[in-house]
């Protein structure tokens, strides 16, 4: 709960900071439930916007974690409208994904704080990276204490930090640190050895460094495994030949050159994930053809034809028109997948976000554009690249988009899904690419390119859709089959021990060692 005292502080933080722009002198709300809820029922009544900038303005927060506090307990207050504050609380969880930090940072912006003199160096350098663009003052009989000798100077010998910028003063303190002696160690381990992988526990404080091999430590972050050992019978054999084996052994290849790797498909392969790419350059035609293959399902002649008589329609009248046309075609008819695409298409619907669910203790936090889930189990992710978006963008998603099906295909294992899969989609530009993550062997995450196709930007490429019928129809019976698995899933799941820990899409790069020299 936010208190009255904390908010009298933000309010005196206004008029001490000397502002030129005369905001010190506007006189504030003393904030409390009961003015808030009066304010609250004041901006129903006016029908004016119910947002955490006019609660700033009107009550004087400086500081966003009161002013969330203060307004969090505004919104779940009892004695107002539920209605009401439904929509407010979704209008400002709105406001914090996409206007909160820019306007936070513009609070920041605007005041000139003094600096304590119990502060160090280290402590300005810190807080000056938290608050980018923060003007720091100085009084002239200050005192700063230094880090490294421990010594007290005048003030008036240091640089101010509103005088340097923010990496330059980092650089400058790393500069006076010490090296560190660090020493990196490689060990294979024995058949013998008692465990098949290397694997320890992801909340360990370990885990990070676990399993990489310290010799290459660009791209191995978080708790994967560098062992390659299969532990089961359960492979892929095709004209005699172990294809499993066969892929094990040259992932295992590439762990020994992983700092020089550069490609996607093989990025992935550290993870255990094969795509299309990896498996056409490095196995026989005939295993990628099993690997791979699909079978996308027919569309309905009925479905078909509902389709043709849209997009004909829409080459020669509106955008309105044709929606009033799409609406009257598929009201009150049975539910199909080319019902959905047209109603999708004419209604412009807005896709909700979250956090996926992540083993515990894991490091990184994924937040797909979109994600469908059925009983808590996500099955379906789409990511989707603004236009105009530079190929790094886009790489990154065609790097994360298999890593977070991975995640979710080993949580249904281990909740005992029978033949879990993954539906992914990524959007580039108007393009949709479709594709499935399954674990159809042990250790071997496939990724199976179903297909993709246009999407219509305007009335006259609407026809752009009648490829990719095929394609949703495959995904619907698809997602039918999955969310079957999910409700028949057992206690002992018998895959258990087909699935691979992941190492992390990004994670944390571990700096190179500064030479050691003859300092202690």
């Amino acid at each position: 709960m936010a208190s009255q005292k904390t908010d009298v502080c933000n309010n005196k933080l206004n008029e001490d900071s000397g502002q030129s722009d005369g905001s010190a002198n506007k006189t504030y709300k003393v904030w409390t439930p009961k003015e808030g809820r009066s304010w609250f029922r004041q901006r129903v009544i006016g029908k004016t916007t119910i947002g955490m900038p006019e609660f700033c303005q009107e009550f004087g927060f400086t500081y966003e974690q009161d002013a969330h506090e203060a307004f969090s307990e505004l919104l779940s207050d009892s004695q107002l409208p539920q209605s009401s504050r439904a929509i407010a609380n979704k209008v400002y969880q709105m406001w914090k994904r996409n206007e909160g930090r820019r306007f936070w940072a513009s609070q920041v912006t605007d005041y000139t704080v003094d600096i304590s003199t119990t502060k160090t160096e280290g402590d300005l350098v810190d807080r000056s990276q938290f608050f980018a663009s923060k003007r720091l003052r100085f009084r002239d009989d200050s005192k700063v204490a230094l880090t490294d000798a421990g010594a007290i100077i005048d003030s008036s010998t240091i640089t101010p930090l509103s005088k340097r910028t923010v990496s330059e003063a980092a650089l400058e303190t790393a500069e006076e640190e010490r090296p560190k002696k660090v020493l990196f160690m490689e060990a294979e381990l024995s058949s013998a050895s008692g465990s098949d992988y290397v694997h320890s526990s992801p909340s360990s404080a370990r885990s990070s460094l676990n399993s990489i091999d310290f010799k290459f430590i660009d791209h191995l972050v978080g708790p994967g495994t560098t062992s390659s050992r299969l532990r089961t019978d359960d492979r892929l054999t095709i004209s005699g030949v172990d294809v499993s084996l066969t892929m094990m052994e040259k992932r295992r290849t590439l762990l020994k050159k992983q700092s020089e790797i550069n490609n996607v498909s093989d990025l992935l392969t550290l993870n255990f994930i094969f795509d299309e790419d990896w498996i056409k350059r490095n196995l026989s035609a005939e295993a990628a053809r099993h690997l791979l293959s699909v079978s996308p399902q027919e569309v309905p002649d009925e479905e078909r034809l509902v389709l043709l008589d849209c997009s004909e329609f829409a080459a020669s009248h509106t955008y309105q028109e044709t929606k009033d046309f799409v609406f009257e075609k598929i009201d009150g008819k049975k539910r199909t997948i080319t019902g959905e695409i047209l109603r999708g298409f004419t209604e412009r619907a807005n896709l909700s976000r979250d956090s996926l669910p992540v083993p515990v203790g894991w490091e990184e936090r994924y937040e797909p554009d979109y994600y469908g889930e059925y009983l808590g189990f996500p099955f379906v992710l789409v990511e989707i690249k603004k236009p105009g978006a530079d190929d790094d963008e886009l790489e990154g998603d065609s790097r994360k988009l298999p890593c977070m099906g991975k995640l979710m295909v080993d949580r249904m294992v281990r909740a005992g899904v029978p033949d879990p899969k993954i539906i992914a989609f990524l959007v580039k530009e108007s393009r949709c690419e479709i594709s499935v993550i399954s674990l159809d062997y042990e250790a071997m995450y496939v990724k199976k390119p179903i297909g993709a196709f246009e999407l219509p930007q305007t009335n006259l490429q609407l026809p752009l859709l009648i490829p990719g019928q095929r394609l949703l129809h495959f995904v619907r019976r698809t997602a039918e089959a999955t969310m079957t698995s999910i409700e028949n899933r057992t206690d002992r799941p018998s895959i258990l021990r087909w699935i691979r820990p992941s190492y992390y899409v990004k994670g944390n790069r571990i700096p190179v060692p500064k030479k050691v020299n003859n300092r202690d």
